[in-house]
């Protein structure tokens, strides 16, 4: 029989509600479920934790609710060509372009390069240029994810015509989409959820990832455009790099709130970037038509984007593994040893260069540690769940070691970038869930005695530097720090404490009140705990605070 997780210790969301009707959902793929084990490890809770104080603190890169569409500039004057026909100068233009084309690009190339180039340069003559619609609300983005970058070029007077002002200036440009689905459109809807995802308003984001796979699905990317013979070559390369980065986004999206997937793969049959396998205008795909195409595409830029989607794929897996509707979720040892084994195969079969392991001229893309920390975020995901078992058990046992492992080879990957690659940007929003979730897994593992004390200080040092770095982008890191912080203190008193028990003795159980005189005093971190868990206080999205 197949050892499967009992349904009391499975993970877990959660759902708010306020008394205006406005609910939201938390699902357990986002980590809410550890990350809710782990306060009642640390405190004494007095009961079942508030899920309103729980959805607006605990995890750090939740949404923002005050940006929704329609409180910005009307349609009539987005599109006016004076908003966007300032003239940049070409130093600026490329500063302001080269963080999304670095970062981003590589990772999700729904844009066609040579157009989007020649918009960006026609900007930077004299005469300017005057853009409007779709291909306005695409420079906007790029621009405005260079904004992002490096928040001193907003106070450019050119610079401030041609970004976006808030994230719901952003959203406001959706409407211009609303009743399109020709490819331009998705391309300029993809450019402002890369804008929201890029500024961590994750809400936001799927909601406009949730209107561009309704349109994904009506313009028929969903089918592989090799199949059918009006597209020339580049349109069908264009139209699955369109598909590619939709899907990809909507699963890092999903994964973050814990929300379902949104595409099935089930219901798609768009081949691979370097390995199609469709004969133009014929529905049967013939396997290995294409080994010398793909064979050569192994060492073009491309294949960052195919890593990347690969990756979102297993985590699109992941989370139909574990993170199913309880009534229908099965789990077993044979289930999880798969997608462990294509985990492992994935990272095996990626190109040296997105290793870190050797410099390769054809890949562009500059940021050393980021397939790295991505394998251990997904090997996170994959055990995580069995923390929720008993930790008398030897899946909990085991599963946390793992995680342990995981976690500080995350740090320590993103400390070594930031010590000898200071010009390589921690540009992913993903960085800082990876941080906070680590920092609380070695904290949770020194905490319950799986993990040395001493260690698990020194790999917090490590948090507290990433999270300074982290906080130049996104407000909340600093938030992140303040509370890690105190966590780092608090083990202080726990080292001393750990050093009288005596050592068979039985480790407490979730349950049991940890702050009694043996764990040293706790009060201090009580304390962060109720301030940032007061409603709305802490963990405001950057546009609420700005308007406050």
């Amino acid at each position: 029989m197949a050892n499967t997780l009992d349904s009391k210790t499975r993970e877990k969301g959660i759902l708010n509600s306020s008394p205006d009707g406005t609910t939201q959902f938390l699902g357990s793929a986002s980590g809410i479920s550890f990350l809710r084990d782990m306060k009642s490890a640390f405190l004494d809770t007095n009961g079942a934790l508030d899920k309103e104080t729980i959805l607006g603190v605990i995890i750090p890169n939740l949404p923002d609710p005050s940006v929704l569409p329609g409180r910005a500039a009307s349609v009539t004057s987005i599109r006016s060509p004076r908003n966007i026909s300032q003239c940049l100068s070409a130093e600026l233009a490329q500063k302001l372009a080269l963080p999304f084309f670095r970062y981003f690009h590589p990772l999700v190339p729904f844009l066609d390069g040579p157009s989007t180039r020649s918009d960006l340069e026609q900007l930077s003559t004299k005469e300017g240029i005057a853009l409007d619609g779709n291909r306005a609300t695409i420079i906007r983005a790029v621009l405005s994810i260079g904004v992002a970058d490096d928040p001193r070029l907003a106070s450019e007077p050119a610079v401030q015509q041609m970004i976006f002002k808030s994230a719901s200036d952003a959203l406001s440009h959706v409407e211009l989409a609303a009743t399109r689905y020709d490819l331009e459109t998705i391309q300029a809807l993809l450019s402002i959820l890369v804008y929201l995802y890029a500024r961590m308003f994750l809400q936001s984001s799927y909601e406009v990832s949730c209107l561009i796979r309704a349109k994904v699905h009506l313009a028929g990317l969903h089918r592989c455009p090799a199949r059918y013979s009006q597209f020339s070559g580049k349109m069908c390369d264009l139209r699955k790099r369109v598909y590619w980065s939709a899907y990809s986004l909507d699963r890092i999206l999903s994964q973050s709130l814990g929300l379902p997937i949104g595409y099935q793969d089930s219901d798609c049959d768009v081949c691979s970037l370097i390995h199609e396998q469709h004969v133009q205008g014929f529905d049967v795909p013939v396997i290995d038509k294409f080994a010398e195409r793909a064979v050569a595409a192994e060492c073009s830029p491309i294949i960052v984007s195919v890593a990347f989607s690969e990756y979102c794929h297993l985590v699109g897996e992941t989370i139909e593994i574990f993170n199913k509707s309880i009534h229908v979720r099965h789990v077993d040892n044979e289930k999880v040893q798969e997608i462990k084994s294509r985990v492992e195969f994935w990272k095996n079969t990626l190109h040296d260069g997105l290793m870190n392991r050797r410099n390769d001229e054809a890949i562009t893309f500059e940021n050393s540690c980021f397939f790295s920390t991505l394998y251990h975020h997904l090997t996170i995901l994959i055990h995580r769940p069995r923390l929720s078992l008993s930790m008398d058990s030897s899946e909990f046992k085991y599963a946390l070691q793992i995680c342990i492992n995981s976690s500080r080879e995350v740090l320590a990957l993103m400390t070594d970038q930031c010590n000898s690659r200071p010009d390589q940007s921690l540009f992913w929003p993903g960085y800082l869930p990876m941080v906070w979730m680590s920092a609380w897994i070695v904290a949770y593992a020194a905490k319950i005695g799986s993990y040395p004390v001493h260690k698990s200080r020194r790999d917090l040092m490590l948090c507290i530097p990433l999270c300074e770095t982290l906080s130049n982008r996104w407000k909340v890191a600093a938030k992140c720090r303040e509370m890690l912080a105190v966590i780092l203190k608090s083990l202080d008193s726990l080292n001393g404490a750990q050093n009288d028990l005596q050592p068979n003795r039985k480790k407490p159980r979730r349950s049991d009140s940890v702050v009694a005189d043996k764990f040293g005093d706790w009060e201090e971190l009580n304390e962060i705990f109720d301030v940032f868990m007061s409603e709305g206080s802490m963990w405001k999205g950057e546009e609420q605070q700005q308007q406050e």
